[in-house]
């Protein structure tokens, strides 16, 4: 009995220690480069939770803000409205710096295009004076990256994955058949597509963060 009771105490107290091992903490980040993306400018903030020393879990919302227009001719990137919303897994193997997430990302933009054109549903080319596009696309993506800090953090990380989206066109003004594709099939941009597509999906960026506990 006496035995049991010895063991049992061994293992409670090293249930005690483990507990006192694990290091939760919460740092709230914003993600430089997207304040720079010519296409998809947002302001994005978020926090990394990690409730043990191995274990995170990251949150980012991002959203649109005035801009110039960067001299893309005919877009106008000040009626434009983007979310971005992530979130990721994160594993580190160490404990520290290095990790390994898996990441689902949501972007959603909706803006105005001006004499440009389009590949409709049915495969038909047209030339328009306006139009209204929006844009949903769903990433699920793996990364690794290095996070280093004690209270400023810096957070770089890679990542590849697929792109899952659809292009939708509305409003469309003064719409023209263009006779033959303008363009080689294999090269037209994905805005000029109307409907469903996928790509391959590869990132790369840098976060700096505050520590809050």
């Amino acid at each position: 009995m006496k035995k049991i009771i010895i063991f049992i105490l061994l293992l409670f107290s090293n249930y005690l220690y483990s507990q006192d091992t694990i290091k939760k903490s919460l740092i709230i980040k914003t993600a430089l480069l997207s304040w720079m993306d010519p296409f998809y400018p947002v302001i994005q903030v978020g926090c990394e939770y990690k409730i043990n020393n191995k274990i995170g879990l990251q949150i980012d919302f991002g959203s649109n803000f005035y801009i110039q227009d960067f001299g893309m001719k005919g877009r106008n990137l000040n009626n434009r409205q983007t979310v971005k919303i992530k979130s990721e897994f994160r594993y580190y193997p160490h404990g520290k710096q290095f990790y390994i997430g898996v990441e689902y990302f949501y972007l959603y933009s909706i803006f105005n295009e001006f004499n440009n054109k389009y590949k409709s549903l049915d495969g038909t080319w047209f030339n328009y004076n306006s139009a209204r596009i929006s844009k949903s696309i769903h990433i699920p993506d793996f990364r690794i990256g290095i996070e280093r800090g004690e209270k400023i953090y810096w957070d770089f990380y890679c990542g590849i994955g697929w792109r899952f989206g659809n292009v939708k066109y509305s409003n469309i003004e003064n719409k023209t058949i263009i006779p033959e594709n303008p363009f080689i099939e294999s090269f037209i941009p994905i805005n000029l597509n109307e409907g469903s597509f996928t790509t391959l999906h590869l990132n790369m960026g840098v976060k700096i963060g505050y520590k809050i506990f």
